[in-house]
């Protein structure tokens, strides 16, 4: 992933997008044919690509503690169905909110 991070005050915000592969190792699909009435298996490729944005936003609330929120969009890239019309495709959001514990403040070096 790539990104840019920057500060306004109390409030760190990391701006981030990229690509993400995945394999699949040992997988089996079943498709259901409504013209012929009748489950067809298929075989499912084994590479999968998605696109991902992905901002945190980190607020500072004391010196040791940070409320962090990370909001997650995953768009599917490709479908992993091998089968004639058939294309899968979703859309995954997603939020993710939790307590952040700094062990040692940053120091700013002087340049």
């Amino acid at each position: 992933m790539f990104g840019y991070n920057f500060t306004i005050k109390k409030l760190n915000i990391n701006l981030r997008a990229g690509i993400g592969f995945g394999f699949s190792l040992d997988t089996k699909a079943r498709s259901i044919d409504y013209e012929l009435s009748q489950i067809i298996k298929t075989v499912p490729k084994r590479f999968q690509f998605n696109y991902l944005l992905s901002p945190t936003f980190n607020y500072q609330l004391t010196q040791n503690f940070a409320l962090q929120i990370n909001p997650q969009v995953l768009l599917n890239g490709n479908s992993l169905i091998n089968y004639n019309d058939l294309n899968q495709r979703y859309t995954n959001w997603s939020m993710h909110v939790g307590l952040q514990y700094i062990f040692k403040k940053k120091t700013k070096f002087k340049n």
